[in-house]
């Protein structure tokens, strides 16, 4: 997971990570969670349920995923996807996979997944100056607002 504030290079960190490990930057996958913020976006991720338009086309995620298994995954703004997002993707780190509405498990194995957020931002940019951020209240207060 990668916390800052907006313009600290998060994002540019994850393409230099896809660019050394994957000799391509754009081996890389941006899922902004903004959009995944209501519990029926799930669909956009894994794709439509059977008998629903775009079925056959499957889902962003697990499209990308199941066509370049060796990539870096984002995950922007994590703390913006609804908890049923949330709840879909903890097989990914716990299993390595993913099924999608085809029923097809999704290797995740060989990817770098990153979460990323600007959450905790003002609070670390606000810390005394004898406080470094690296602290266990400065980062329990931190995961106290993700898990919110």
């Amino acid at each position: 997971m990668f916390l800052g504030p907006t313009g600290t290079g998060k994002t540019e960190l994850c393409k230099a990570l896809a660019e050394f490990l994957f000799d391509d930057a754009d081996a890389m996958t941006s899922v902004d969670m903004s959009e995944f913020g209501e519990k029926h976006t799930v669909s956009k991720m894994i794709g439509a349920p059977p008998g629903y338009i775009g079925y056959e086309e499957g889902g962003g995620l697990t499209e990308s995923v199941r066509r370049r298994p060796y990539q870096v995954v984002l995950l922007d703004e994590f703390e913006n996807g609804h908890k049923s997002v949330w709840d879909l993707l903890f097989p990914v780190f716990d299993e390595g996979h993913l099924t999608d509405s085809q029923g097809r498990k999704v290797d995740f194995r060989n990817t770098i997944s990153v979460m990323n957020s600007n959450i905790g931002a003002a609070l670390l940019a606000n810390l005394p100056e004898h406080q470094t951020g690296s602290e266990p209240k400065v980062k329990e207060s931190i995961m106290f607002r993700l898990s919110c």
